[in-house]
């Protein structure tokens, strides 16, 4: 990873089982920049490794609101 790689922690809600955290993380993964998604679906919380010079947070928590859920990066 480059030296622009950052990680970030969302809250998500509306992840019900397997197949949301599936979703979630396809959803990630089409965004350029985007290295690594760990998603626990017990915790509310997405977990992501991405390049701030490709892909914002902002557009992390906007891909995931896309797909149907309810997310806010932590702080």
């Amino acid at each position: 990873m480059p030296a622009s790689a950052i990680t970030a922690s969302f809250r998500v809600t509306g992840m019900h089982c397997a197949g949301c955290e599936d979703h979630v993380r396809e959803a990630l993964n089409k965004l350029d920049g985007v290295y690594k998604v760990d998603v626990k679906m017990s915790d509310k919380r997405v977990t992501v490794a991405f390049d701030k010079t490709k892909v914002s947070a902002e557009a992390i928590t906007k891909a995931m609101n896309d797909a149907g859920f309810q997310a806010n990066a932590e702080v």
